[in-house]
């Protein structure tokens, strides 16, 4: 009895895999910032996740 494989998965699942997490931890810094320091702060560690994810992204391509 042979049984078929599931289909691959699509963009779309890989997309929300991936930006789930970010979206999670930026909404986090937002909310750290606002009850710890500030904006700036929110904004500092927003830009070093960013920053952090394009040299991942870009030595993995």
């Amino acid at each position: 009895m042979k049984t078929e494989d599931p289909p691959p998965p699509r963009f779309g699942s890989y997309l929300i895999a991936v930006l789930l997490p970010v979206v999670g931890v930026v909404l986090a810094i937002r909310e750290y910032a606002r009850n710890r320091s500030g904006p700036g702060t929110a904004l500092l560690l927003t830009s070093a996740l960013a920053v952090f994810l394009f040299v991942v992204i870009g030595s993995s391509a």
